[in-house]
């Protein structure tokens, strides 16, 4: 059994500016148990990758989303706000992958607000 990752500050930019996989073996499987058992840490003073790109995106998305779904809530329904509440599904994947998505997803979201 092997996993292949791209773990921060182990990878390296890869074609095209993504990082490079690695292999790892069935010897990481411990750690992704100890990782899952610290779950309740994420987000707090004690996670290590709280102020990550990644993580700062994750806070960005999810407030945009909370305050598009105050905007719906205040109007009548409509097709475009139906298309608003779903931006969310086409924002996928982890690292530069979701980077892409989330910037092609917001052209379109603004769009979306301004004809609603």
């Amino acid at each position: 059994m092997s996993f292949h990752l791209a773990p921060p500050g182990l990878s390296r930019p890869g074609p095209g500016g993504r990082p490079k996989k690695i292999r790892f073996g069935a010897w990481v499987l411990p750690a992704f148990g100890i990782m899952a058992k610290a779950r309740h840490w994420r987000g707090s003073w004690l996670d290590p990758w709280k102020n990550s790109q990644e993580n700062k995106l994750d806070r960005q998305l999810l407030a945009g989303y909370e305050s598009d779904l105050d905007f719906i809530v205040g109007h009548s329904p409509n097709p475009e706000l139906v298309a608003l509440a779903n931006w969310p599904a086409e924002v996928r994947g982890f690292g530069p992958v979701r980077s892409e998505a989330a910037a092609k997803v917001a052209g379109r979201r603004e769009a979306l607000r301004q004809l609603a």
